[in-house]
């Protein structure tokens, strides 16, 4: 079945935000930033980093 491409969920707060997006099925990404991050290079880096992580845990075999 296709994995369907989630959006990060981002959660602000007094100072900062919390990104929040999941890594396949077995893992949550968290990013604690301040208010200075750049939502744009967040949004166009994000995939990659998804993507290989998810690389890491599906050879993860333990």
């Amino acid at each position: 079945m296709p994995t369907r491409r989630r959006r990060p969920r981002t959660y602000g707060g007094a100072g900062g935000h919390v990104i929040v997006t999941a890594v396949g099925t077995r893992a949550l990404l968290a990013v604690v930033t301040d208010e200075g991050v750049d939502g744009l290079a967040f949004d166009r880096e994000i995939p990659t980093v998804v993507a290989d992580l998810k690389k890491i845990l599906d050879n993860d075999t333990a």
